[in-house]
């Protein structure tokens, strides 16, 4: 089992580690996947979102035998939380995220403030999903399934919920984690699709410039890692 572990959203928010994996390279030029995006290739549209995700995964087929169900997860109360589950078929899935987050467990504060980054709303709270698993039919946890590119290293979308409209803006580096964060979240009451490009620095694995942005990303696609490779 290959994997690297790296802080993807925002410092700004109490430190939430989250898990990425590495698979093999795949190459497709067809967009942003329908299941995500409601506005055109340029960034231009809502970026609230159809809660329900339908997801044709990169060689899907090739797992049919072997995942039986999906799982959205969230980090909250140092342990993971399930908030929806989908059936794998044809190569990949279909779930509905909830349409509001209730539990006040579940959200994580921007505690940060960090010069040169701007919040229109410092009592805005979050929720993200820190990963969507895929279980056998003994309900074992036996892979990670991204929406990115084929690494899950430079770029790639991830969902998350605010408990109202917010702006983040600027940039800030984080000398703790070693990196340089640049922000452009127009975020909206309940799910958004953020976007994170991250270019890596030198020595540690994460160090580096990120971009994160609600402006969408081409050429982004589904992807799953099998531990059992």
């Amino acid at each position: 089992m290959k994997t690297l572990k790296r802080f993807v959203l925002l410092p700004l928010f109490c430190g939430l580690l989250l898990t990425t994996a590495c698979t093999e390279q795949y190459e497709n030029d067809n967009g942003i996947d329908n299941g995500y995006y409601n506005g055109d290739d340029n960034g231009n549209g809502d970026t609230s979102f159809n809660r329900t995700i339908t997801a044709e995964v990169v060689n899907g087929n090739n797992y049919d035998d072997i995942i039986s169900t999906v799982g959205i997860k969230i980090w909250a109360d140092d342990r993971s939380h399930t908030i929806a589950t989908g059936t794998w078929a044809n190569g990949g899935f279909t779930t509905t995220l909830p349409e509001t987050i209730d539990a006040d467990e579940f959200f994580i504060a921007f505690l940060r403030r960090e010069k040169g980054i701007n919040i229109s709303d410092t009592s805005a709270r979050t929720v993200e999903v820190s990963d969507i698993s895929a279980y056998d039919e003994q309900q074992r946890r036996i892979g990670i399934i991204w929406y990115g590119d084929a690494d899950w290293r430079y770029e790639e979308m991830r969902l998350l919920y605010v408990d109202r409209d917010v702006t983040i803006i600027g940039t800030g580096t984080f000398s703790d984690i070693g990196q340089r964060h640049t922000y452009n979240l127009q975020l909206r009451a309940g799910w958004n699709r953020i976007y994170i490009i991250s270019k890596k620095g030198e020595g540690e694995a994460y160090n580096g410039v990120f971009y994160i942005s609600t402006e969408p990303i081409s050429g982004l696609r589904w992807h799953f890692h099998y531990w059992g490779q």
